[in-house]
């Protein structure tokens, strides 16, 4: 699975329990390293190569569901790979593992002797035929197995439970080690895999550590629905956010993509009246929620028209033809008290395609982003919770704004 920048996802089974796994091993990695090591995510050399005083261990992956018969052949292309690799560099710094996760190799036992490599020179293999021609017959056969080893890797269910003592290990509570660090730290590692360039997926166990002590909610993305079951994240998720949502005066975005979302325009225009009567309809909710959504501007345009015809008053930062972020920032005008009370809008609303620059010096409580994430918003100071492929009645009940799951 080396050099895999974008995988393409089918189903979800076999191939993304390939990507999952490496994961998995590379969380492992990281959670039980050194101050001072580095992890480099689909790295240079292998799928993961570890960096610690110059020295490097190369990580290959190897993924396989079901038993089979133990064979030299199942290693020969990841083999190859590694040994044009030490052809190239000679470099006596690196070490070369692979990782392989097979119920047949439970009980058996692989060891890598000169004859095994001088077979695998000799194979027909039309497909390794290349890889074959890259390793010339002066060699460095007795070096190369001086740096080469295989690691037998476990189960998913016992790699699970090694991340999570690791977690508590450092420092972490089981229960946020479970339900919060352990799914969000994939999808963390699952979003760094797809770095074109090579430091932006390099990191450390204090690097992974801070990102995720800064998380109050699981991310609800591709990756974690395939660790935790929907039902059960969902209802993480509710339980999770009810401390943000609890608070009457808090600053709350919401970055919605409408792609991929049937009925967009309606679900939309529901979502927004049901939030305003559950969370900003008192003297006490005093600011202001903003809808930012990505549409085409058709869209856009009858979505504000239908609010307006619903009675929700809103403010676009429009002035005639004239856009101004103070106009759309600014608070309401407020008349009266109580039953009497009367508040000039409820709600701020743009479209992303738009004046999206007015967000740069704003920075509010907590930024919720519904559907995909093509905001690239960040924010040091406010909560991000990220919620991809989630219908709008799963977004109404995570939420709180209605108890539907």
């Amino acid at each position: 699975m080396n050099n895999l920048r974008q995988p393409k996802i089918r189903t979800a089974s076999y191939s993304i329990k390939g990507f999952l796994y490496q994961f998995l091993k590379t969380l492992l990695v990281v959670l039980n390293s050194n101050d001072g090591t580095t992890i480099t995510i689909e790295g240079i050399i292998e799928d993961i190569d570890v960096t610690t005083n110059d020295r490097i261990t190369a990580i290959q992956c190897k993924y396989h569901e079901s038993a089979r018969k133990v064979t030299l052949s199942g290693i020969y292309s990841p083999l190859l790979q590694m040994m044009k690799h030490y052809q190239e560099h000679n470099d006596k710094t690196i070490e070369y593992i692979l990782f392989i996760h097979d119920p047949g190799y439970k009980s058996a036992t692989l060891f890598i002797t000169e004859n095994d490599v001088k077979t695998i020179l000799n194979s027909q293999d039309k497909s390794l035929k290349n890889l074959i021609n890259d390793i010339p017959d002066c060699f460095d056969l007795n070096g190369f197995l001086s740096k080469f080893r295989i690691e037998y890797g476990p189960s998913f269910d016992q790699l699970e439970m090694q991340i999570i003592s690791s977690f508590e290990n450092n420092g972490v509570i089981k229960s946020d080690a479970k339900d919060l660090f352990y799914p969000n730290s994939i999808q963390l590692i699952a979003s760094l895999s797809t770095k074109h360039i090579t430091k932006e997926r390099t990191i450390t166990k204090t690097m992974l550590l801070d990102k995720l002590k800064n998380m109050k909610a699981v991310l609800l993305t591709r990756w974690t629905q395939e660790l935790i079951s929907r039902k059960k994240l969902l209802d993480t998720l509710n339980k999770q956010l009810k401390t943000n949502l609890s608070f009457n005066v808090r600053e709350r975005w919401f970055l919605i993509n409408s792609d991929g979302y049937e009925d967009f325009e309606q679900n939309v225009i529901k979502f927004i009246k049901g939030y305003i009567y559950k969370y900003h309809h008192k003297p006490l909710h005093k600011k202001t929620p903003l809808f930012c959504i990505r549409t085409d501007m058709d869209t856009f345009y009858t979505i504000q028209e239908r609010l307006r015809k619903a009675g929700i008053k809103m403010a676009d930062g429009y002035t005639g033809r004239y856009f101004s972020k103070d106009d759309l920032f600014r608070d309401p005008l407020i008349i009266g008290k109580k039953s009497d009370r009367k508040v000039e809008f409820d709600i701020r609303i743009m479209n992303w395609g738009f004046n999206k620059d007015c967000f740069e010096d704003k920075t509010p409580d907590d930024i919720y982003i519904v559907g995909k994430d093509c905001f690239n918003i960040k924010k040091l100071d406010a909560s991000v919770f990220l919620l991809d492929g989630v219908s709008f009645k799963e977004l109404n009940y995570v939420l709180g704004v209605n108890n539907e799951r």
